[in-house]
């Protein structure tokens, strides 16, 4: 394991993560690359923030990578009936085709707490196995999810494609405030 995560700890991930509810997708930007679909988005400010994509299974979670401009990647697990405590350590397991890649603590953000985030940073050895791979497992206390890595390579390259093209483009435009209104005019007497 690289040295700089055995460091990561939870609150530098979670304020990495934090800004995602002021985030947004630009218009006509989600993509789909066989059972993954993602999006580009931007942020308060209008210029580009991060690419995300995801693939719901039968088992109903969802997997989620999470590219940001800077090239940080997030795994994220999801599911609907979820309600995890964003103060809660939540040490999260990764493992790929049975060997163990990294244990670490994993973030829950306290506006979205139906995700679970774990930090991959910019570890290529970590991505080239994710690419090559044929299960992921991520574990959790006593929660063991399984996914199938299936069309993981051709839509990690698309997910990267997306933070590349991100990261060329000019800043959107915030939309112009509307002048105030104008008081109205008192009727003239006479």
């Amino acid at each position: 394991m690289p040295r700089p995560f055995r460091r990561l700890s939870a609150l530098p991930v979670a304020l990495l993560l934090s800004g995602l509810a002021g985030w947004s997708p630009p218009a006509a930007a989600q993509w789909s690359v066989g059972d993954w679909t993602g999006n580009s988005y931007i942020d308060r400010d209008g210029g580009f923030s991060h690419c995300i994509m995801s693939a719901k299974y039968n088992s109903g979670i969802t997997l989620y990578f999470l590219l940001f401009r800077n090239h940080d990647l997030f795994i994220g697990v999801s599911a609907p009936d979820w309600s995890l405590n964003p103060h809660s350590p939540y040490t999260m397991t990764l493992a790929i085709d049975g060997k163990v890649i990294r244990s670490a603590p994993g973030a829950v953000l306290r506006y979205d707490t139906k995700r679970l985030w774990l930090a991959l940073g910019k570890d290529g050895k970590t991505r080239e196995q994710l690419r090559r791979g044929l299960k992921l497992r991520l574990l959790q206390g006593k929660r063991d999810y399984g996914f199938r890595l299936t069309g993981t390579a051709r839509s990690l390259k698309r997910l990267e494609r997306c933070v590349q093209m991100g990261n060329k483009s000019a800043p959107q435009k915030k939309p112009a405030k509307p002048p105030p209104p104008k008081p109205a005019s008192k009727p003239k007497s006479g």
